[in-house]
């Protein structure tokens, strides 16, 4: 299983669920969503080969690929990125 290093410094696992709520509360449809995190699960499975992902490193990935599938879905995302952190 992929590990996620979170900001604090804790890990936890890869989860899918939780990637793909972010895309979809970004204006994403649910299909559209799906996609995209399984291309980022290929992306993380080969990353996290090589130890725990940053949750920063996803969080570029998931904005990289909203912007090349919606520039409104990125924006959203990332304004609301901004705001949790």
């Amino acid at each position: 299983m992929t590990q996620v290093l979170k900001r604090g410094g804790g890990t936890e696992d890869w989860d899918h669920a939780k990637v793909l709520n972010s895309i979809v509360s970004a204006g994403v449809s649910t299909e559209e969503a799906e996609k995209m995190v399984a291309n980022l699960e290929v992306w993380a499975t080969a990353e996290g080969a090589k130890g725990p992902l940053m949750s920063g490193a996803i969080r570029a990935q998931v904005m990289q690929a909203l912007q090349a599938a919606s520039p409104a879905a990125a924006t959203a995302y990332g304004a609301w990125k901004k705001a949790t952190e």
